[in-house]
């Protein structure tokens, strides 16, 4: 998930583990620094009520991180 800035991505990550999420952080030199952003991944065994708690939770994280981050 791009959020194109690093402190951004670095507070919704810790953000995101500290609710029991596993995200990890991807930044350059892997991508351009514009495009740093979240990696996580999704198996057969999540179910659709998962994905949809994690998207909220991504959605919440990262506003609020990007607010931070622009103070």
């Amino acid at each position: 998930i791009r959020i194109g800035d690093l402190l951004a991505t670095r507070l919704a990550a810790k953000t995101l583990q500290s609710r029991g999420f596993f995200v990890a952080t991807v930044g350059s030199p892997a991508v351009s620094p514009r495009d740093v952003g979240l990696r996580m991944t999704l198996t057969a065994h999540h179910r659709a009520a998962d994905v949809a708690f994690l998207l909220r939770a991504v959605a919440d994280v990262t506003d609020a991180s990007l607010r931070t981050a622009a103070e």
